[in-house]
């Protein structure tokens, strides 16, 4: 038995073309207790294809829109053609990047600051399909960066070529990004709640439990080995849903405005007010220190612990 896989694509101003993805082939004769359906290196397989035909298709019809003039729509020059290498967790795939020239023959406008344009070169800067970087580090987050290529070269296509070093880029690279995302949340915190704009709380109470910990890491240029980190949870009575939140910047003073950067991320306004649940340390006195914080409450959890500790100290005194 063999099965044919075709395309059909239909461009938007030419006739549909039929191309050949791949076949399955199968022997009549062989026990169907070996398995079913497709297998995973067959399935890899066709979803490449599938893939690479689908990039090509978009990227040639992404190049063809975006060549003409912005004037006059008389398309430009084309320079050469350079490969582009895009990754996916489908494969990765060699795209097609003409060069332009900037200078329309037409009406003269210049389309780029230089000589020549590259449009799909300038549109996919990152070289890499955000879901891709995301899978990388969805597991990286919960494993080492050595499993989370092993299960990723197992799960999917794109995961064959895929070494740890990349997905430490990955997520380097994601890490940085949310930093900098912070950063301005946190000025922007910080100016929403300036003397001259405080307002009454009158919004929707909300209760936000913090706690510090510390993650081992390699020594440090100061020969610290450990990393302090700050973790909230917010649960919202309005939405029935909690939502979480953790830094490790260490235990600065602007740890209050960032976790008040969090709560507006989540849709809590500076109007709302929040209880604050913590285990009352001074590892993180700042971060609760919350501008529309209206009360502090030391929580059972560390209550029990303080009660677990002071019965230990008898138990050993009258030993």
């Amino acid at each position: 038995m063999r099965i044919s896989i075709q395309a059909c694509v239909e461009g938007a101003d030419s006739s549909p073309r039929v191309i050949s993805i791949g076949c399955v082939e199968r022997d009549a004769g062989v026990d169907p207790a070996s398995g079913l359906g497709l297998f995973l290196r067959e399935a890899h397989e066709l979803l490449r294809q599938i893939q690479t035909l689908v990039l090509n298709e978009q990227a040639d019809e992404f190049v063809r829109v975006a060549a003409g003039c912005l004037a006059c729509g008389r398309r430009l020059g084309i320079k050469d053609t350079k490969p582009l290498v895009y990754r996916t967790a489908f494969g990765k795939a060699i795209l097609r990047s003409p060069r332009f020239y900037a200078h329309c023959s037409g009406c003269g406008l210049r389309s780029g600051e230089g000589d020549t344009v590259s449009p799909l070169a300038h549109a996919l800067r990152q070289r890499c399909h955000p879901q891709w970087t995301w899978l990388q580090c969805r597991y990286a987050s919960v494993m080492s960066y050595r499993l989370a290529q092993i299960f990723l070269r197992d799960a999917f296509p794109g995961g064959k070529e895929l070494p740890t070093s990349s997905i430490k880029r990955s997520v380097g690279g994601v890490g940085q990004r949310l930093e900098r995302e912070a950063k301005r949340a946190t000025s922007v915190a910080a100016d929403s709640f300036t003397r001259a704009n405080r307002l009454p709380l009158t919004g929707t109470p909300s209760a936000l439990q913090i706690d510090a910990g510390y993650i081992k890491t390699p020594p440090q240029a100061d020969g610290r080995r450990w990393i302090p980190v700050v973790a909230s949870k917010l649960f919202r009575s309005d939405r029935g849903r909690g939502y979480a939140h953790a830094s490790a910047l260490g235990l600065g003073r602007r740890q209050g405005m960032r976790q008040q950067a969090f709560l507006q991320s989540v849709g809590v306004d500076r109007q709302s007010p929040v209880t604050v649940l913590s285990d009352g340390g001074d590892d993180i006195s700042h971060a609760c220190k919350l501008p529309a914080a209206t009360a502090r409450v030391l929580d059972w959890f560390h209550i029990g612990m303080r009660f677990e500790q002071l019965l230990l100290g008898v138990v050993v005194l009258f030993m």
